[in-house]
């Protein structure tokens, strides 16, 4: 009788920890999901392109392509651009 008892509360540890570990796993690709998703910056008085793409560590070639219709030269305050 002591060894089954034993194996019982053996085999409920496992199941805990399996599903702990599912849900962590869970949690893990979600938050991929949500990191995969596009980031948007609104311009802000003294933005440059260059000091965004500093900001967000990625270069301005990328902040443009991101960004087909952003014209480098003419931003402005307020309007959204992808940075990520």
């Amino acid at each position: 009788m002591k060894i089954r008892h034993q194996l019982i509360i053996v085999s409920v540890a496992i199941s805990t920890l399996f599903m702990v570990g599912c849900a962590a796993d869970r949690e893990a690709k979600n938050q991929n999901i949500q990191n995969d998703a596009p980031k948007i910056y609104v311009i802000q008085a003294g933005d440059t392109v260059a000091k965004i793409a500093r900001q967000f560590g990625v270069s301005i070639a990328d902040l443009e392509a991101m960004n087909p219709d952003l014209n480098p030269t003419r931003i402005k305050i307020g309007q959204k651009v992808k940075v990520h």
